[in-house]
């Protein structure tokens, strides 16, 4: 009977041993689970906000940003000579779910005032949804919803949805920019390829033109070809 019992003792141990260890393995894997959607979740919500400043006076521009020591513009701030953009990275919290193109800027430390002396201002948002990186743009007198954020069938995506690839054909060679493009396709509003290069860090020129490819069929747009 003892041995019996004693069998039944290191069945039981051996059983529960089992189980607590598979317990151990099933709640590592939902934490697992659960950190990945986490972390999803999070990115989703994540979004970056640029202001772009195409400079349409050169000389005020050059008398307030005079270059010292090669520099144009203050640091942190990216400026390209040759495109006539500096790009400001900002810091604004989207969470009023309605927001103006004016109240934006209002609540940032850039100056728009002076900016608007010698400069047309553009705000560009890079955001997640669906974990797909869109990027929005947004002129004077835009209204910005946070409903804008999230995925939609736009006319962009609706003319666009069969495209195979995408080119910037800038002096005479390719940049593939397919992704790149892609990422506009969210918008609401017509674009062009000035507003997508003024944004594109790669290139430090608007003379360039758009080749999209759909199957057998290619289109061309030049620097303000409605897209």
């Amino acid at each position: 009977m003892k041995q019996i019992k004693y069998f039944n003792n290191f069945a039981t141990g051996f059983i529960t041993s089992i189980v607590i260890r598979n317990s151990n393995v099933i709640l590592n894997k939902c934490l697992e689970i659960f950190n990945i959607f986490s972390k999803k979740e999070k990115k989703n919500n994540e979004n970056i906000i640029y202001i772009l400043c195409k400079i349409k006076d050169k000389d005020i521009f050059n008398y307030y940003f005079p270059e010292i020591k090669g520099n144009r513009v203050q640091p942190g701030w990216l400026y390209f000579e040759e495109k006539g953009v500096i790009k400001i990275k900002v810091d604004y919290n989207l969470e009023h779910e309605i927001t103006t193109y004016a109240e934006l800027l209002s609540n940032t430390d850039i100056d728009t005032e002076f900016f608007e002396e010698f400069c047309d201002i553009f705000i560009y948002i890079n955001y997640f949804t669906n974990n797909k990186e869109y990027i929005n743009i947004y002129q004077k007198d835009s209204i910005i919803d946070i409903f804008d954020f999230l995925e939609h069938e736009t006319e962009l995506s609706k003319k666009h949805n069969s495209l195979i690839c995408a080119t910037l054909q800038v002096d005479e060679k390719n940049e593939y920019i397919t992704k790149y493009f892609k990422m506009y396709l969210n918008n609401k509003i017509p674009i062009n390829l000035n507003l997508m290069l003024l944004n594109y860090d790669k290139i430090n020129t608007l003379d360039a033109k758009l080749q999209l490819v759909y199957g057998k069929c290619i289109n061309i747009f030049n620097i303000n070809d409605q897209i």
